[in-house]
């Protein structure tokens, strides 16, 4: 089929076995429940999302052969007439859970191979608005992001300013690594705050902030799903 889904599957399976080093007489390590993913953020005109690898013993994946297999999905496409964006691959943090069920469920596909010893497994998760949108600050160095684009309760991974139009000053709101509260936002809205601000060098953060949120919401509601049926 020409469609673009399964354009992606069949380059993803290509990628994937060019680049997969196999090695015969070991174990293998199967992937199980990882917490340590590699994401490429996939971005064309006809399609977007997240293809998310994870290695046995919940390794963290070697950045060359992340990259090599990004190289050649993204060749493999343009190669296919696919105009697609690169972009840096990401290193995530997402909750435990059962990679392959998870995927089965959640993900457009699924594919897996052996690499050095270890299971490799790869899924694309569908998202059309793959990129966080941000705008000017009066500060060159910053940017400004909507508020919206926070989500309430869960940690940052880069330092959020509120910008004081008084006496036009940034100051920081919450530090990388801390919390932004549902309550915090809430207040910040009712004083008419829209805008939050974050260095420009750190936007890469705010994209792995947005992914590994959004795998999370995934693996939320994988794990309630599956409440539900033992429930039952």
């Amino acid at each position: 089929s020409n469609a673009p889904d399964s354009l992606i599957i069949k380059g993803t399976a290509e990628a994937l076995d060019k680049s997969c080093i196999r090695l015969s007489g070991d174990k293998l390590e199967a992937v199980t429940a990882p917490t340590n993913v590699a994401c490429m953020v996939i971005e064309s005109s006809r399609f977007s999302g997240y293809l998310v690898a994870a290695m046995g013993k919940d390794k963290v994946i070697d950045k060359n052969f992340i990259n090599k297999i990004q190289k050649r999905l993204l060749s493999f496409l343009t190669s296919n007439g696919e105009k697609v964006n690169e972009n840096e691959s990401l290193n995530l943090e997402i909750k435990q859970v059962p990679f392959e069920d998870w995927a089965l469920n959640y993900a457009q596909f699924l594919r897996k191979s052996q690499h050095l010893g270890d299971e490799v497994a790869m899924a694309f998760f569908p998202r059309s608005e793959i990129k966080a949108t941000f705008g000017d600050s009066k500060d060159e160095e910053m940017a400004s992001v909507k508020l919206d684009e926070f989500l309430g309760d869960s940690p940052v991974n880069f330092n959020v300013y509120v910008y004081l139009p008084k006496n036009s000053r940034y100051v920081l709101y919450t530090p990388r690594g801390g919390t932004l509260y549902n309550a915090q936002k809430d207040r910040l809205s009712s004083q008419g705050v829209s805008h939050l601000h974050i260095l420009k060098a750190e936007l890469q953060d705010l994209d792995k902030y947005r992914a590994e949120n959004f795998l999370n919401e995934k693996i939320d509601s994988y794990q309630a799903q599956e409440k539900i049926k033992k429930a039952v």
